[in-house]
Parts: structure tokens; C-alpha cells; sequence
């Protein structure tokens, strides 16, 4: 009788440590490969439900965080993610799909005067479309972005 009940309880021991309960998807959905840029800053339109990213190479990053200047080579890249609920957290949301890839890159023109290139790396027809209608108004507002301010560790006496 004993080893029936040792028999029994140690059948359900492995047929139920053998399922296993699938938790939430791992996220986030899409990752932007930022190559050799840094962050520049990033905000979120609670409207639309998107969440942004400003990416810069060294020459941009420079020149937002030490408020230059533009200069010829400057390459800033703005990632606008889709919002989506964080099945982690409750009441916050995280990065979901790609929704654009906006670049914009400062060059030098024959007379010397410098001039801002914008073209869309990744997004749907509709919207692509809309921002090449309002390329003006998207450069400026890139390139009118402020730097987040990241303190110095010089400043702290570890």
C-alpha cells in the first residue's frame, strides 16, 4: 500500500513538472540597431501612443550637447516606436513596432552654406507620404530637439 502511494505521488510529481505555463511575450517587439550613434534624447506623444528616440553620430551629439553650430557630417536619426501596454508592469507602456525611421544629415552645398537632407528610412506608405509633404517642418523639429542632461561623474565623490 505504501509504495502505491509512493508510486502514485511520484507520477504526479513528473507529469506535472513537465508542463510548463508560458509567460508573456519578452519585450520589447522591435529593436533599432543604432550602429554607431548615440542618444540624443527621447520623448513620448501620449496622443498618438508613440515613444521617440533621437539617435546622433559624434559630430551631432556634439553639437547638441555643447550647443554649436551645425557642421557638415552631422547625422541624426529619429525612431518612433508604437506604444503598447507593459504586461510586466501595470499601467505602463513599453516599445511595441517600428512605426518610422526619420534621418536627417547636415552637408555642405558648393557656396559653403551648409543644408539638412531628410529622407524616411522605414515606415508605412501613408505616413511617408505625409512627413516627404512636410519635410521642412520635420527637420526643424529634429533638429530643434534638446539633449537630455546626463550628470558628471566627476561631480560625485565616490
Amino acid at each position: 500500500m505504501k509504495a502505491k502511494l509512493l508510486f502514485i505521488a511520484g507520477l504526479a510529481l513528473v507529469t506535472t513538472a513537465c508542463n510548463s505555463i508560458p509567460g508573456p511575450a519578452i519585450i520589447p517587439e522591435a529593436i533599432f540597431d543604432n550602429h554607431d550613434k548615440a542618444v540624443i534624447t527621447s520623448f513620448s506623444n501620449q496622443k498618438e501612443l508613440t515613444a521617440s528616440t533621437l539617435y546622433g553620430n559624434s559630430k551631432a551629439v556634439k553639437t547638441m550637447t555643447e550647443d554649436t553650430g551645425h557642421t557638415t557630417g552631422e547625422v541624426f536619426t529619429l525612431v518612433t516606436w508604437y506604444e503598447q501596454p507593459n504586461p510586466y508592469w501595470y499601467g505602463s507602456m513599453i516599445n511595441s513596432d517600428i512605426k518610422t525611421i526619420e534621418e536627417v544629415t547636415i552637408t555642405k552645398l558648393a557656396n559653403d552654406h551648409l543644408a539638412a537632407g531628410y529622407q524616411i528610412l522605414q515606415g508605412d506608405r501613408q505616413i511617408s507620404k505625409l512627413y516627404n509633404l512636410k519635410k521642412q517642418e520635420r527637420i526643424d523639429f529634429i533638429l530643434s530637439q534638446h539633449a537630455m542632461v546626463f550628470p558628471s561623474l566627476a561631480e560625485y565623490k565616490l
